[in-house]
């Protein structure tokens, strides 16, 4: 199973959060855009 932070930022202090997530859980954070994400996933799947 994969793990992604996703998140959504307006003054960047969620950025911070979602990168120390990733960090401890050893993934990503992604910004919130779902095609984006949805183009990870599918190109981690190959």
């Amino acid at each position: 199973m994969k793990i992604i932070v996703v998140y959504k930022s307006k003054y960047g202090s969620s950025q911070e959060y979602a990168t120390w997530l990733g960090e401890e859980l050893r993934c990503e954070a992604k910004r919130e855009n779902l095609g984006e994400i949805i183009e990870y996933i599918n190109n981690q799947k190959n």
